[in-house]
């Protein structure tokens, strides 16, 4: 929807199925990922059985939508995130493979931290990156990431059904949160459920997180990981003086 004349506005909606297709060097350098859905509510919109081979930029983007499905797709060499949501709400991302994903900021010689914004993020965002609203991510493998295999702010506890059967292996990372999105949900407990990482260079999962009562890790299998869990909690202000009770749960 945009201003076309003064006083009047013009909408567009549409939808898009795509499958069985293969898509080769995709996207445009930093700039477009190779399949784009923006603004989309209530769509039956969906991409399964699709393979994307060598993007100059992310490989799917979900921006703004509601009801998108993304399935049963391989996406290779891809700039980090191969697969990303922002915001919207009820996507489905189910059962795909990303292999091989390079870290923008020193692709072709860029120098890390230029142009790098909410560094706690970019600096280690995953392969599958979630910022949506009850996204369901089921059994996604990220394999070979110049970062992590998974980002995002986590899921409610006692969500036992959002995120489930997902694996990282041979990654730096395999969950790092954000802290940025978790900032904005008002929850005070957030949790990874059900996760597989393996062949790690850096953390299994790894958060530095605002003000929260507590951290949640259930059914976690960590193997090969310089360290498996790493959670710092944010405290009160230091000036307050306060006593903050705080928890790491791991089961």
């Amino acid at each position: 929807e945009y201003q076309c004349t003064s006083g009047y506005q013009r909408s567009f909606s549409g939808s898009a199925l795509i499958s069985h297709v293969e898509m080769r060097y995709y996207g445009q350098n930093n700039l477009r990922p190779g399949i784009l859905f923006y603004n989309l509510k209530n769509t039956n919109s969906s991409i399964s059985h699709v393979s994307m081979n060598r993007g100059y930029s992310q490989g799917i983007s979900i921006e703004q939508c509601s009801g998108v499905s993304i399935t049963d797709t391989v996406i290779y060499r891809s700039i980090l995130p191969a697969l990303r949501v922002l915001g919207g709400a009820d996507n489905t991302v189910a059962d795909n493979l990303a292999i091989v994903s390079i870290f923008w900021n020193t692709h072709r010689g860029a120098t890390q931290g230029k142009g790098l914004s909410k560094d706690k993020l970019n600096a280690m965002i995953g392969m599958f990156h979630d910022e949506g609203l009850a996204t369901l991510l089921h059994n996604n493998v990220a394999a070979g990431s110049e970062r992590a295999g998974f980002s995002g702010s986590g899921v409610e506890c006692g969500d036992t059904t959002s995120f489930q059967g997902n694996e990282a292996h041979s990654c730096l990372s395999g969950y790092w949160f954000d802290r940025y999105t978790l900032a904005t949900r008002g929850r005070q407990c957030t949790a990874v459920t059900d996760f597989t990482a393996w062949k790690i260079y850096e953390y299994s999962v790894y958060g530095e997180l605002p003000l929260l009562d507590r951290v949640q890790i259930d059914g976690l299998r960590s193997a090969d990981a310089r360290v498996g869990i790493h959670i710092i909690m944010g405290g009160a202000d230091s000036k307050s003086h306060l006593r903050v009770p705080q928890r790491v749960s791991v089961t």
